[in-house]
Parts: structure tokens; sequence; C-alpha cells
């Protein structure tokens, strides 16, 4: 299915148009732990074709926490509202969990964005 608005290949950065929000890598997901809590490790952009992605990585760092959960955004270069939207859902489940979600290390671009959100101190960012 052809993307709304953008003509045939020609989408945001690079990206192709799956109908989907898990399209292409324009990020990569790795795991680690810190103290003994899960730490989910971003490079790239996230956005509306990979938030899907984005949202399962985090769903499975939480799965594995106790409800604390560190990600860390020093290779983030680009996020947009839909992966802001992930975020503060992960934080609500993390939450109810009695948990939270902690932003480790953003690239001054994405501090700026949770600056600008009012969503610095809901992130504790580090």
């Amino acid at each position: 299915m052809p993307g709304i608005g953008y003509a045939q290949g020609a989408f945001p950065r690079g990206g192709k148009d799956t109908g989907m929000d898990d399209g292409p890598a324009n990020a990569t997901f790795r795991h680690s732990e810190t103290d003994g809590e899960p730490v989910l490790h971003v490079d790239g952009e996230i956005d509306v074709a990979n938030a899907g992605l984005f949202r399962r990585e985090l769903d499975a760092a939480l799965a594995r926490s106790s409800g604390a959960i560190s990600v860390d955004f020093s290779g983030v270069g680009f996020i947009d509202s839909s992966g802001i939207g992930v975020l503060v859902g992960v934080l609500k489940a993390a939450q109810a969990r009695g948990g939270s979600v902690t932003i480790l290390d953003p690239t001054a671009s994405s501090r700026r964005l949770f600056e600008i959100t009012g969503l610095t101190e809901e992130f504790g960012l580090a």
C-alpha cells in the first residue's frame, strides 16, 4: 500500500512504508543490565516507522525487571511524537508496577524534546 502524502518510494528519512508501525530498522536496540536492572540501548532514529518495534523492545525490558528500567539515549539522533508516546505508555506500565523509566545520557536534541514536552522529571533524565 503506498504511503499517504508521499510519492511512491519517497518516504521520510529513506524509510519504507509498510502501513505498519514497525517498518524499516532505522534504529538498533541492545539489552544489558546495570545493578540487576534492564537497560535498553537505542541507536538511531525513533519514529512512526519503528515505534512498534521500540515498544516491543521496551516491553521486553520491562518484563525482565522488578519494575524499573533505563533507556540509554546516547545514540538517539531523532525521536518524534510516536516515540514519545511509546515511552509514556511504558512509563505508565512501569508505574503501575511501582517502577519507573529513566532516560540515560540523552543527546542534546532528545533532551530538548523532553524539556519542551515537560517530561524531563517524569523520566528522571540522567
